[in-house]
């Protein structure tokens, strides 16, 4: 399983690739999704999650993203139209 360090703000977060079983549990509401997604993946705890700054929330997203095949690379590109 892949896994990178971040640090941000002197804080260093330790970000894991999530296994597919994990996932298909998630909730459906897209808010408590993101949250499963940053706390399962850093293992940090819910009040540390509600206390990321939206600088850190991106910068872990996006490395949570890639590790997991779900950054722009996974999906394929429109395919533009003639005239």
């Amino acid at each position: 399983m892949k896994e990178e360090k971040l640090e941000v703000n002197g804080k260093i977060y330790t970000i894991r690739e999530l296994k597919y079983k994990e996932i298909t549990s998630f909730s459906q509401n897209k808010e408590e999704a993101g949250k499963q997604f940053v706390v399962k993946s850093t293992g940090i705890s819910d009040e540390d999650y509600d206390n990321l700054s939206m600088n850190e929330g991106v910068k872990i997203m996006n490395i949570i993203n890639r590790i997991n095949g779900l950054d722009d690379l996974a999906f394929q590109k429109p395919i533009p139209l003639k005239d």
